[in-house]
């Protein structure tokens, strides 16, 4: 719809599915990117690159989520994360 857009795949029997758009009202001309969804899955926050007398401001929006696409989200239970140093690349104690 715009240049950028949010779009959602779904994990079947360990395949992606085909991105679909999420279309009006998350996505429109303007370039929406980074959707977060809360542990809770009530509400979602994105970013919209919103031009204005041809200057590019951006906007933070927030969002009930609607019922059907809560029931899409699989929320992360678990996430493993390995810190390294930026020079040397040891691991670091976390």
């Amino acid at each position: 719809m715009g240049g950028l857009d949010i779009f959602m795949s779904e994990k079947t029997n360990n395949t992606w599915q085909k991105p679909e758009n999420l279309g009006f009202p998350l996505n429109d001309a303007y370039d929406q990117v980074g959707f977060f969804v809360t542990a809770d899955r009530q509400k979602a926050y994105y970013s919209s690159d919103v031009a204005e007398q041809r200057q590019h401001k951006i906007k933070l929006i927030s969002i009930d989520l609607p019922a059907p696409l809560q029931a899409k989200i699989t929320p992360t239970t678990y996430l493993k994360v390995i810190l390294r140093h930026a020079l040397t690349q040891p691991p670091l104690e976390a």
